[in-house]
């Protein structure tokens, strides 16, 4: 990505990414305060981030020009079975996804998100 750029059917959408750190304190805290009998938690960051402000990030920390571009879906799909990827993992990439916030807890900002995920934790 940090040669071609970043090429998603996501438009001018936002996500919510969350560092799985922050998820496992999540999951103590409903755990600890007997929160799980209430029903369904989805977890998330409190702040949404455009893959444009992804790129951004991704620049600042590497130095390099990466953009971001918007395609359609079948040229997403295309692309992935191109480098042998499943269906079924195809289909779990252009899923739409819902989010909310974590417990209520701020998240970590989006270049030490993109930071903990280009050194893979």
């Amino acid at each position: 990505m940090f040669e071609t750029g970043i090429y998603l059917p996501t438009g001018a959408g936002k996500v919510a990414f969350a560092l799985r750190s922050e998820l496992g304190d999540a999951i103590a805290n409903l755990l600890v305060d007997g929160e799980t009998a209430s029903g369904i938690h989805e977890l998330t960051a409190s702040e949404t981030w455009s893959y444009h402000d992804v790129a951004d990030a991704l620049t600042e920390l590497s130095g390099k020009n990466v953009t971001y571009t918007p395609i359609e879906k079948p040229e997403f799909e295309a692309r992935m079975r191109e480098r042998g990827a499943p269906d079924r993992m195809i289909q779990f990439s252009i899923r739409p996804k819902s989010s909310f916030q974590i417990m209520g807890s701020p998240s970590t900002p989006t270049h030490e998100d993109v930071g903990c995920i280009a050194r893979g934790h």
